[in-house]
């Protein structure tokens, strides 16, 4: 039963119309301009830029004209916790239907979403490392967000890496792929200096965009307290009172020799 609703879905399904982008008229800065038009129709790009530099933006330019065009776009994110954000990023930005492909969604929906996909009828299709094999009508590019991060490698049994396959699969479907990360794997930049891969890059944020800041103290001649200097501790109860956040790491069965702030 579940089969013959697949079946004539499909036969029902036509490919997306393009419904214009919302939200895109703020300013890029002149490295996001420049590093949307080094991206070209075919090839592997490195976008290689600082937290906070705007590779999602520059990934929505990159897309916005080939949904205007009719084409497709694959983009893979390393976690399943990345999807809910990233949807929102281009269900905001772009008036098109949006697959998501991952593990834990409902075998009917997955199966939905997988047909929207070979059929044309999803303009963008969002999914974790098994997505990278997701069949599409109209392919435009692939971008392989995090390409650094070691969950697009399965490790059990069918043995691959997404991001290895992403790079494939557009030689083979003549597309671009964007392999987007802060800090690249140590095989794309080798790639990138034997001339496999084009290296875009974003070395500082947008104006307006606040920096974080790090400070390093050494604790070997600072009193502690549970582990932690005076000074961590009083940060930590300053910040508590202002209502933020504080996230601390410890090393496990022991006190750390430096407090990072």
């Amino acid at each position: 039963r579940s089969m013959r609703s697949i079946t004539y879905c499909w036969r029902q399904l036509r490919t997306f119309t393009y419904g214009g982008a919302v939200g895109a008229d703020f300013a890029t800065t002149r490295e996001q301009q420049a590093a949307v038009a080094a991206i070209g129709r075919q090839g592997t790009f490195l976008l290689q830029g600082v937290t906070g530099s705007g590779k999602t933006e520059v990934y929505l330019r990159v897309i916005e004209p080939l949904l205007q065009a009719g084409k497709q776009v694959l983009v893979l994110v390393p976690e399943i916790g990345l999807t809910p954000q990233t949807i929102a990023r281009f269900k905001d930005r772009f008036n098109v239907p949006v697959a998501v492909l991952h593990s834990s969604l409902a075998e009917g929906e997955r199966a939905m979403n997988w047909v929207n996909a070979r059929a044309g009828a999803a303009g963008i299709i969002l999914g974790t490392r098994s997505a990278v094999f997701t069949p599409l009508a109209n392919p435009g590019a692939i971008i392989v967000d995090e390409e650094h991060d070691a969950s697009y490698k399965q490790q059990d049994g069918f043995r691959y890496s997404a991001r290895d396959l992403a790079v494939l699969r557009g030689q083979l479907e003549k597309v671009p792929v964007v392999l987007g990360s802060a800090t690249p794997s140590l095989e794309s930049l080798h790639n990138v200096e034997t001339g496999k891969y084009q290296q875009v890059l974003l070395t500082s944020r947008p104006p307006g965009t606040a920096s974080e800041t790090y400070e390093l103290l050494d604790t070997r001649h600072l009193e502690k307290i549970d582990g932690f200097t005076r000074v961590s501790a009083e940060r930590r109860r300053r910040r508590a009172e202002r209502g933020n956040q504080v996230l601390v790491f410890s090393i496990a069965g022991g006190s750390p020799r430096h407090d990072v702030q």
